[in-house]
């Protein structure tokens, strides 16, 4: 019998394409890449190069319309090549798992208030999430 994972993120997570400026912490220069989704405890940063699992990087993530960037520690979790394929460029692109271990509380709260403020947007406009229970008509 397949046993149940139980979910243990601590943070709603949402999909969205926002601008990172990171910095691994044993390298000199700093990289950008983009996020996949995003939530008060992590991000998943999709870049050029695979991060070895307990790497240490330092984030400035851009969101739209924002007062400035967010700054934020993280440690790389995971890393696998990424389901979004080659980039247009035709590089390889690869899928970052990052938990932040060092964020300002009110950066964590900018952070939670765009999830909501965005699923509160896609309720208003109409998207509705349920659960498929006949496809067939």
């Amino acid at each position: 019998m397949e046993e149940i994972k139980k979910e243990r993120r601590q943070f709603p997570r949402m999909t969205v394409e926002l601008i990172v400026r990171y910095k691994i912490l044993s390298a000199q220069e700093r990289s950008d890449a983009k996020t996949k989704n995003i939530s008060g405890g992590g991000v998943c940063l999709v870049s050029r190069e695979k991060m070895q699992a307990g790497t240490f990087v330092a984030l400035e993530i851009k969101f739209p319309k924002s007062k400035g960037p967010i700054l934020a520690g993280g440690r790389v979790v995971w890393s696998c090549e990424s389901s979004l394929g080659l980039s247009p460029a035709g590089h390889r692109r690869f899928d970052n798992g990052v938990e932040f271990v060092q964020i300002e509380d009110v950066d964590r709260q900018r952070i939670a208030e765009h999830i909501k403020s965005e699923l509160e947007k896609a309720k208003r406009e109409g998207w509705k999430i349920g659960l498929v229970t006949d496809i067939s008509k």
